[in-house]
């Protein structure tokens, strides 16, 4: 696997996104997870609410995720329902931590994630909030960007993340998936997408290694600030 982010304040003081990818090499491939929040609640409750998410799920990764794919007694849907019972309790024990922190002595605090696992052809993908995972092809040249999570927002305003409301429960996605690119962001990268503008500054033909993929999303990055984004901009693009 090759990796690349951009990871920006752009026009705030500080950046309240968090980006995480792990990976593994197993018996029958490389286990990869990427994980982007995106915290709210005010700087220092948001930043925190995100690196208290990934700080969560990097040790989750080797304490539940990794133990699933190690056995290789599992049929498909057995595995399947596991990972989802697994990400269900995360989102449920994140929130909950979340919401204790808060009514502690943080303030409001509140995160969105998207996490993308992917093992040989499979994928399985937890999402909550308007943050969002691309599946990234390459159709007669034209580099072309699926949208494989929903947004929870109206109207650029949240409907559901974690810590601040009582709706953990993630959406979850899992099946076959022929693409070798995929992109994780946050809103601040994704708010101004156009997709003539990111086929051509993101073509996979392009996208070789970590330099070129963090000069190119730096790019992009960048002209979203010039066309008036103000808030964070963060986003990892991996090649599978």
């Amino acid at each position: 696997m090759v990796f690349g982010y951009v990871y920006e304040a752009g026009l705030r003081p500080n950046n309240q996104d968090a980006l995480l990818v792990r990976s593994t090499k197993l018996s029958q491939g490389e286990l990869v997870m990427a994980v982007v929040c995106d915290g709210m609640g005010g700087e220092e409750c948001g930043e925190q609410a995100s690196y208290e998410c990934l700080q969560f799920l990097d040790c989750w990764f080797d304490r539940e995720l990794l133990p699933v794919f190690m056995n290789v007694s599992y049929k498909f849907y057995e595995k399947r329902n596991i990972i989802r019972t697994k990400g269900n309790s995360a989102f449920y024990q994140i929130n909950r931590k979340l919401f204790h922190m808060m009514r502690k002595h943080m303030g409001r605090m509140g995160t969105t994630v998207s996490m993308l696992i992917l093992y040989g052809k499979y994928y399985y993908l937890f999402h909550m909030g308007d943050s969002r995972i691309y599946f990234v092809r390459s159709v007669f040249g034209k580099t072309q960007f699926i949208q494989k999570t929903t947004d929870h927002a109206v109207k650029h305003r949240l409907q559901r993340c974690l810590g601040l409301n009582k709706d953990y429960m993630p959406d979850f996605n899992y099946g076959i998936t022929t693409c070798k690119n995929f992109v994780l962001c946050s809103d601040g990268f994704s708010n101004l997408f156009d997709s003539d503008i990111w086929s051509v500054c993101l073509d996979t033909k392009s996208m070789t290694d970590s330099g070129r993929i963090n000069r190119r999303l730096k790019e992009l990055a960048e002209d979203n600030m010039r066309r008036g984004e103000t808030d964070n901009i963060s986003a990892v693009w991996m090649k599978i």
